[in-house]
């Protein structure tokens, strides 16, 4: 963008004066441009970036990257002009956690305006090449409705219901030809596993990749074991090693698999929410869920 490369030529002019002048404030601007920037690691966030494909499946084990590989890929379609992105996530705090990331990875003089707070509600991002970087919560579905969408990163999508992609975010690609990055921890069999093996599978257009915790080259073996030692089994290979496991969708499956679980918030609870209670007497565990009658989703155990 011609703009862009005009505003970087200038900064590079600034800096080199800055760095003639002030060898201290130089040092400074530099640590916090280091700060800000992304390095992919050589864990699979290079090759993820290097893709070309339309519809891209990510599925990663916690702490390998997944936040901060998406949002520098919204950062980069962000130089386009005049486009729409979006970024969904399961819940509120997860779109936040979005937020964050891509405000801290966007050069600050893209902005039209400045960011809003991190705990705004109305989460947006104008920008001065009239770009749009919008933040939802998938738990509220009817926010999504009536846009066209170029670029849109599906954050924890194993959570987020099967609908709210067929039916809400899907359709706003099509009059765009805009393309996803699909993003997740595994959950079981569900729609994000489709959209994986779809990439597995070489379906045009789709790619997919799975990459546990040890991949990231910054997480140390010794807190893989650890996990490894102290995580229940199907825990530990869903949440760290990212594997598709049939009872993984299932909280039951996961919780009883130890003492005193908690699996806690699922989805956002919305409408009406019936709950269930399974009290034990002998050697089970006492069991309480709430699921929402829109679609079944789990929002509490």
């Amino acid at each position: 963008m011609t703009s862009q490369t005009s505003e970087q030529r200038a900064l590079e002019a600034s800096l080199r004066e800055l760095q003639k002048n002030d060898p201290v404030a130089f040092a400074a601007a530099v640590e916090r441009y280091r700060a800000r920037a992304f390095r992919p690691h050589r864990g699979g966030q290079r090759l993820i970036l290097d893709s070309g494909s339309r519809f891209r499946t990510l599925a990663a084990g916690r702490r390998w990257g997944k936040t901060k590989v998406a949002a520098h890929e919204i950062v980069r379609r962000a130089r386009k002009p005049n486009q729409m992105i979006w970024w969904v996530a399961n819940t509120y705090k997860n779109t936040s956690r979005g937020y964050r990331e891509v405000v801290n990875q966007l050069p600050p003089s893209w902005l039209a305006k400045p960011a809003p707070a991190y705990t705004s509600t109305n989460k947006i991002l104008q920008l001065k090449n009239g770009t749009m970087i919008e933040f939802y919560s998938g738990g509220s579905p009817d926010s999504l409705a009536g846009e066209g969408v170029n670029f849109v990163v599906v954050d924890e999508a194993a959570l987020i219901a099967n609908n709210v992609w067929q039916q809400i975010i899907r359709p706003t690609l099509m009059d765009t030809h805009g393309d996803a990055f699909i993003i997740s921890t595994p959950r079981g069999h569900n729609w994000f596993w489709e959209m994986w093996k779809f990439g597995q599978e070489g379906k045009p257009n789709y790619e997919s990749w799975r990459f546990n915790q040890t991949d990231n080259p910054y997480i140390p073996q010794s807190e893989t074991d650890a996990a490894k030692d102290e995580l229940p089994e199907i825990i530990f290979r869903q949440e760290i090693m990212a594997e598709f496991l049939a009872a993984g969708a299932s909280i039951f499956g996961l919780g009883l698999e130890r003492s005193g679980a908690m699996v806690g918030e699922v989805v956002e609870p919305l409408g009406n929410i019936f709950m269930g209670i399974d009290l034990a007497k002998q050697e089970d565990f006492t069991v309480l869920t709430a699921d929402r009658e829109i679609d079944g989703m789990p929002c509490y155990f």
